[in-house]
């Protein structure tokens, strides 16, 4: 289309031309008069005619040449933004991921899943750390009136103190022991298992001699094994008896917190079982015996 356009211009401008020409010059007067000006007619052939159109077509379509596409390995690839090593990013950012996420496999309320974590229990003013807690009371006949009293309130302030995913089982001793109730298995401190213990407590009775080492029997046959165990008495024992305490306390040794209450008589041997076991010893007055004890 482009091309019939500009053949058409070509005619129409020559034809003006021509028109011109006629105009300035009278009629069959080619070479003019003397002193007259004279405008010679170029008289085109068909082949300049042609020529010229062919010209006018190469001016009006101008050829684009079209180079080949450069070897794609002399293409110089883009650099990252900012000069970032993408690769290398990523991995560090996997990496923070990973060690965000904490060590160790504590759980919810901090407690670890696998055992003992930093769940945490009190008893006559005695802490403990762990997930499952006995309490080895002494209930001889020397802990009758205020003493077997103060020993009831304890054990259920104790109890309902402990967080709701905690264990527990309570294991009373004099001359024999027995578990609280009859429950041999972990009891869960949940609602319903503090209001199982609060009615529980209410019926210990005293009686017997004191021998803590029938207590630790029960203990040491407990699966899984306790995290803690809470060991008060208010007498003295054989020194037999506390020698059989520790070896039978094998590894993993389980922490024992010794109590002496309200009496000191048994204070070296308690000191001894607590030392070897890693736990405590504390003596605890009658008259402290609601807001804790001393060393």
């Amino acid at each position: 289309m482009v091309g019939a356009v500009a053949t058409i211009a070509l005619h129409l401008l020559l034809a003006i031309v021509a028109a011109l020409i006629a105009i300035q010059t009278p009629s069959g007067q080619i070479g003019g008069a003397p002193g007259e000006q004279v405008f010679e007619l170029a008289v085109m052939s068909q082949s300049e005619l042609d020529a010229n159109e062919a010209e006018a077509l190469s001016l009006a379509e101008p050829s684009v040449e079209i180079s080949e596409q450069a070897d794609a390995a002399e293409i110089p690839a883009l650099d990252d933004p900012a000069g970032m090593d993408l690769a290398s990013d990523l991995a560090d950012l996997a990496t923070l991921s990973q060690s965000g996420s904490g060590g160790g496999s504590e759980g919810v309320g901090g407690f670890d899943v696998g055992g003992a974590g930093e769940g945490a229990a009190s008893f006559l003013g005695v802490e403990a750390k762990g997930r499952r807690f006995v309490f080895l009371v002494d209930i001889s006949g020397s802990m009758m009136g205020p003493r077997i009293e103060a020993l009831r309130r304890a054990l259920k302030e104790s109890v309902d103190a402990l967080d709701e995913r905690a264990e527990f089982i309570i294991v009373l001793f004099c001359h024999e022991a027995s578990v609280l109730g009859g429950r041999t298995r972990w009891l869960r401190a949940d609602r319903s298992g503090k209001r199982w213990a609060e009615r529980a407590i209410d019926t210990i009775q005293v009686y017997g001699g004191t021998n803590p080492l029938t207590g630790f029997e029960i203990i040491f046959t407990l699966s899984p094994r306790p995290d803690a165990i809470y060991f008060m008495t208010d007498g003295i024992f054989a020194e037999a008896e506390a020698d059989a305490i520790i070896a039978q306390n094998r590894r993993p040794t389980i922490p024992v917190h010794a109590i002496c209450f309200e009496d000191r008589s048994g204070e070296a041997m308690m000191r001894r079982i607590a030392e070897m076991s890693g736990g405590t010893y504390t003596y605890v007055p009658l008259d402290r015996s609601a807001g804790g004890g001393g060393p």
